[in-house]
């Protein structure tokens, strides 16, 4: 056999050895995950601790490191997909289902709760601090002008100011038809 020969067989050994390695792998994740969620704990101290836990009936098992066994519940809507194991390449990864637990509540976290008292994008730009006094001196213009309509004024100003124009506009009315009449009287008796 020639150099190349040996060469090529040397590297397409090597090249099935990885493609089996990396089948084996992915089997031996998909099956760690079967009848498991990944499960994320966060206990006092705020210490973190991330394990596959076994589940039965809408309920989740986990064993704690001194052995006891805790049971959780499942709500399937504060789930969401993970790749296990973390950190190895995606390629060798399972998909398995994520909840976020407090280890002292057996109910799970909502992630998708509530809605953000403020977005990403918008404290982003708060931190920039041009656009910081840009909204400093929008509000300020805001604020200017809301004085200047007298804005916040109740019920009972707007009659106070509106009585008194309405009967300024009545008289002025009044005044005016009065002077119409007046006049076509005066016409009419040659005046």
């Amino acid at each position: 056999m020639g150099f190349l020969t040996t060469l090529l067989v040397l590297f397409g050994t090597i090249f099935v050895i990885i493609l089996v390695g990396i089948v084996v792998i992915q089997r031996r994740n998909k099956k760690a995950v079967i009848g498991k969620v990944f499960c994320t704990f966060f206990l006092p101290h705020k210490v973190r601790i991330d394990t596959l836990c076994r589940v039965e009936n809408k309920e989740v098992f986990y064993t704690t490191p001194e052995g006891r066994e805790r049971t959780y519940l499942i709500d399937h809507n504060k789930t969401a997909t993970a790749l296990y194991p973390p950190g190895q390449p995606r390629l060798l990864q399972a998909e398995v289902q994520s909840i976020v637990y407090n280890s002292e509540d057996p109910e799970p976290i909502d992630p998708y709760g509530g809605d953000p008292l403020i977005s990403p994008e918008l404290l982003n730009n708060l931190q920039n601090e041009k656009f910081s006094r840009a909204m400093v001196g929008e509000a300020a213009r805001e604020a200017d002008a809301g004085d200047r309509l007298a804005v916040g004024l109740s019920k009972k100003d707007y009659i106070i100011i509106l009585i008194p124009a309405a009967v300024g506009l009545i008289a002025l009315i009044i005044t005016y038809l009065v002077y119409i009449n007046t006049s076509n009287i005066a016409r009419i008796l040659g005046v």
